[in-house]
């Protein structure tokens, strides 16, 4: 059998956590990352696009990485020599992880992991143990944002009884919402790992059933299209607030203006700082739509104004 010579891979940005859903809910969005991979002479990386000049282009790339990760895993020890390109528009997943903060890590992950394993011949179990997933995790440390880069969709994440990562889609009511991002023109942090020390690492019972009661309606709610019981799920307990106290000053505001501008629903994205608000609405070309399928422009204002009035400035 001959040699794949080359692959092409498109994986979405994700955004997790959800609020309450702390390290096991999270959410594709409609923001893609698409690299090509080819086998060459010599190593070579390219990016192009907005936003290039902020990713390094060389072998400590994590798709670069990943890649190599897949051809260990498959029994060769060294990859061979192979052209790496990444695709960057205005509307790409690396655009919005330097810009939008939108885990760039799982996408990254994922498209350099499946490459090498398409240009190796590998192939990764499913039936009893999802091993891209577990590899991917691994990477990451958690399932949040992983699950819904290889899957699509709302995903929940867990460990089973043996210890294995595993996922399920959770039903999400993508025909009748829209997600309105809150993008800090500076990073504000250095990485995720920065932010994770600052979640306590114990919280009192009546804060754990809180979170844990908001994290259940949080599926109801998208499972059922009851969006009206997201309203309920604002008062995260366990890290948005410890974070949006030290590193997030913008936080708090945001969700305010973007609740009162009519949005169902807003949290800190991932580790942030992008905030996201989920919106009512049909998806689809704004001319066409009713005025009052239109909350998303007057959200994503909202939203810029209410992070100005904290310091903060930004677009949505």
């Amino acid at each position: 059998m001959s040699q794949v010579q080359s692959v092409r891979v498109r994986v979405p940005a994700t955004t997790a956590n959800l609020g309450p859903g702390f390290d096991v809910l999270g959410l594709a969005l409609s923001i893609w990352m698409e690299v090509a991979v080819e086998r060459s002479e010599t190593f070579g990386m390219t990016i192009r696009g907005e936003g290039a000049s902020e990713i390094k282009a060389d072998k400590t790339n994590l798709i670069v990485e990943s890649c190599a990760l897949a051809f260990k895993h498959s029994g060769i020890t060294e990859m061979p020599p192979l052209k790496f390109t990444a695709i960057l528009t205005s509307h790409s997943v690396a655009v919005a992880a330097h810009r939008l903060q939108l885990l760039l890590s799982s996408a990254a992950a994922v498209a350099g992991y499946m490459a090498g394993m398409r240009l190796c011949g590998a192939t990764a179990k499913t039936a009893t143990r999802e091993a891209l997933l577990q590899v991917i995790s691994d990477l990451e440390g958690h399932p949040d944002n992983a699950a819904p880069a290889i899957y699509g969709g709302c995903r929940l994440g867990f460990k089973d009884s043996k210890g294995n990562t595993r996922t399920h889609a959770i039903p999400f009511p993508c025909g009748s919402v829209s997600l309105v991002l809150f993008v800090p023109d500076d990073k504000m942090k250095k990485n995720t790992h920065a932010t994770r020390g600052l979640i306590p690492s114990t919280i009192n019972l009546t804060d754990a059933v809180h979170n844990m009661s908001r994290t259940a309606m949080i599926t109801l709610a998208f499972a059922t299209n009851q969006l009206g019981m997201l309203s309920e799920c604002l008062d995260e307990r366990m890290h948005q607030k410890a974070r949006a106290r030290v590193l997030f000053p913008h936080l708090n505001k945001c969700i305010e203006g973007a609740m009162s501008a009519g949005a169902s629903y807003a949290f800190l994205s991932g580790a942030g700082p992008t905030v996201c608000a989920i919106v009512p609405g049909r998806n689809g070309e704004l001319q066409l739509q009713p005025p009052s399928e239109r909350t998303a422009e007057t959200v994503a204002t909202a939203l810029v104004t209410a992070a100005k009035s904290a310091g903060i400035y930004g677009r949505a």
